[in-house]
């Protein structure tokens, strides 16, 4: 068994570098282009990308699901190129770790350590999504922070005489975070010639949060039709963000309470140990 190891492991590293360096270069820029904190070793990239075109892998079965948390984390424009991304990255995975755990098998005399790899390995796809759910987690609760102040100052400036597209851009150019970029992105969108209407209504739809819907719904309504109470209506929406950005920094309060349970019992019980050694010692002295 451990020469059919041996031999199956060489026989799948020299296939694997030789896949890997003739298209090293070939998907440089794909490679460099994914998100590291999704996708990792994206370095393995290359190999997985030639095999799922080489052997025409089609990524369209991805799910609904995965495909809208691809979308609203970097936008519908790139769901197909993380789809991609993904499917190659668990080929990747897998022509990467058979190899090594085949000729540690070999190594060790052990069937197991080859199938705890391809354990490992198929555990990969799993801690990506538990990645992007924490992501998301942590984008919603960033576009709901900011929210407030950004309903106040356009608000401020609108009552003050500023055209609702003006007050946007002002906004929009005064910090760099998530919702900021994504009102950026709407002007951009604008300046490429997309009806107004449509780039408000695109921007509530990429950032995916029911009070974010809202609020491009109510900026639609005053391009299309205007909207003499539009202030008012901002006030009261800012009012009732405040309300949740309160709640959310209440759960995070409750959130690091918990996790401080962990070193805090760890320093008990290390307290606890060094009070009961020299006691027990002396006891059995």
């Amino acid at each position: 068994m451990n020469v059919i190891m041996l031999v199956l492991g060489i026989a799948a590293t020299i296939f694997y570098c030789a896949v890997y360096f003739r298209n090293a270069d070939k998907y440089d820029q794909m490679v460099q282009a994914a998100d590291e904190e999704i996708i990792t070793f994206r370095e393995l990239l290359p190999v997985g990308l030639a095999l799922v075109q080489k052997l025409n892998i089609k990524t369209a079965d991805t799910s609904i699901k995965k495909r809208q948390k691809f979308a609203e984390l970097y936008t519908s424009q790139y769901t197909d190129y993380y789809c991609l991304i993904s499917r190659a990255a668990a080929v990747s995975y897998f022509v990467t770790f058979l190899p090594l755990g085949l000729l540690l098998g070999a190594l060790m005399n052990s069937v197991l350590v080859p199938i705890l790899v391809l354990l490992l390995t198929a555990f990969m796809p799993y801690y990506t999504t538990m990645r992007m759910d924490s992501m998301i987690k942590n984008r919603r609760e960033e576009l709901l922070l900011d929210y407030p102040t950004v309903l106040s100052k356009m608000a401020l400036m609108i009552n003050a005489g500023m055209m609702l597209s003006e007050a946007w851009r002002t906004v929009a150019s005064s910090g760099s975070r998530i919702l900021y970029r994504e009102m950026q992105r709407t002007i951009v969108n604008i300046n490429n010639g997309m009806p107004e209407i449509q780039a408000y209504s695109e921007f509530g739809m990429e950032c995916r949060i029911n009070e974010l819907k809202k609020f491009s719904s109510i900026i639609c309504q005053n391009v299309e039709k205007g909207n003499s109470e539009i202030v008012q209506v901002m006030k009261q929406l800012s009012i009732e963000a405040w309300a949740a950005k309160k709640n959310i920094a209440i759960s995070r309060g409750k959130n690091a309470e918990t996790k401080l349970i962990i070193p805090i019992g760890i320093t008990f019980l290390a307290i606890i140990i060094m009070i009961m050694v020299p006691i027990m010692s002396n006891m059995s002295f």
